[in-house]
């Protein structure tokens, strides 16, 4: 049994002192830099697009802007969640929007910006959006915080995926991972299962185990079209990632799933078959007009902050790579920006919200000196730059 007990809470307000004249300087000096040695090409002519340069675009990607509501929403220190893996966001029936993250910092963050090396970290924390409040969701106590949700397994942790509602419940993929030492790096995944939680109370129903069959890690992304839900998973074999897709019936996610075998839909998961390579473990997936946007971090080369845009003109495929959307500015050495997600439900007309993340790639330590290091960047993308040019 999972533990039940009712999440503490902890409401933070953004009280911190917006610093956009740094952003805006750090960005036009990168800029400057990338022009001289070669901007990527936009994926749509500069000229048909409404650029919003006014609101921080750079000449290397015009169609782009950092979304200063959600980059100030997320630069915490004052209590509750101050940074963390994952970003996922789920609209919730009564307006509310629930942020899923995988670890997760909590407390307090200096005025200089560090953190102390007391300050707790939980595998698995939700956030709650009302507005400009945010309400965080842990296990445990105040004095002695604790996961959201745990696994039987000891040695064991969830890190959210992708969630959805489905009448008055939320159904969140909670892929499961063990230690297998002592490093950063040390650990496998070693199942998947779908964890329910009630609405509004965001309580923990049940927890159901999911497929996890041929090494996919199902739940890299949900997209609802028509009467179906469709599944999209991660054959994780390190060195290289294929993506696969299963489906399910509209509001049916518990019931069995159909794979996709290449040419059919089968019964079967073990006849599932790679759609293609070079996603990140979690990626987006949206549908604008009649083709289907994939966007993700660019995962054919190891620590590649790019992300990158995939498009088809079915849920299943042929999925083909058309364009460089974003080079997040701020992974430069050691620091990397990865796991891009898209956010339409909080998009504004004729823009695409996307989230990346930061991290050190080799100094756990990094991200106690400065909390800026782990936390999620949001930028908004003209949607004619991710449509359909070879």
């Amino acid at each position: 049994m999972q533990s039940m007990a009712p999440p503490q809470r902890y409401v933070e307000r953004d009280n911190f002192r917006r610093v956009v004249c740094a952003a805006v300087l750090l960005v036009f000096l990168l800029c400057t830099l990338w022009t001289v040695t070669g901007c990527a090409r936009p994926a749509a002519p500069p000229d048909q697009l409404d650029t919003g340069r006014r609101n921080g675009a750079s000449e290397c990607f015009p169609y782009a802007a950092p979304d200063r509501f959600y980059n100030d929403l997320f630069t915490r220190g004052d209590g509750g969640w101050t940074g963390g893996d994952g970003t996922r966001s789920v609209s919730l029936p009564d307006g509310r929007i629930l942020w899923l993250f995988g670890d997760t910092f909590l407390g307090t963050v200096r005025p200089d910006r560090s953190r102390l090396h007391a300050t707790p970290m939980v595998r698995n924390t939700f956030v709650v959006q009302s507005g400009d409040t945010l309400v965080t969701l842990h296990g445990g106590t105040g004095d002695s915080p604790q996961a959201l949700v745990t696994p039987l397994e000891k040695g064991s942790w969830y890190w959210p995926s992708d969630g959805l509602v489905e009448g008055n419940r939320l159904l969140v993929f909670l892929p499961r991972f063990t230690a297998t030492g002592p490093g950063m790096w040390d650990w496998r995944w070693s199942g998947t299962d779908i964890g329910t939680f009630s609405l509004p109370e965001l309580r923990l129903v049940k927890i159901t185990a999911a497929v996890a069959v041929n090494r996919v890690i199902y739940g890299a992304a949900l997209l609802k079209d028509a009467d179906a839900i469709y599944i999209y998973g991660v054959e994780d074999l390190q060195s290289a990632k294929h993506v696969h897709v299963a489906k399910a019936g509209s509001g049916r996610l518990e019931d069995a799933w159909e794979y996709w075998d290449g040419e059919r839909w089968t019964v079967d998961p073990l006849a599932s078959k790679r759609l293609f390579s070079g996603a990140a473990l979690q990626f987006g997936v949206i549908k604008t007009g009649d083709r289907y946007v994939l966007i993700t971090s660019d995962n054919r080369n190891p620590f590649d902050s790019a992300i990158v845009v995939y498009v088809s003109p079915s849920p299943t495929g042929p999925w083909s790579l058309r364009s460089l959307l974003y080079r997040p500015p701020e992974a430069k050495g050691d620091i990397v920006a990865y796991n891009a997600l898209a956010h339409p439900h909080l998009s504004p007309r004729d823009r695409l919200l996307l989230s990346y993340k930061l991290n050190h790639i080799g100094d756990a330590v990094a991200v106690y000196r400065n909390a800026d290091v782990y936390r999620p960047r949001f930028v908004l993308v003209d949607l004619k730059a991710v449509r359909y040019e070879p």
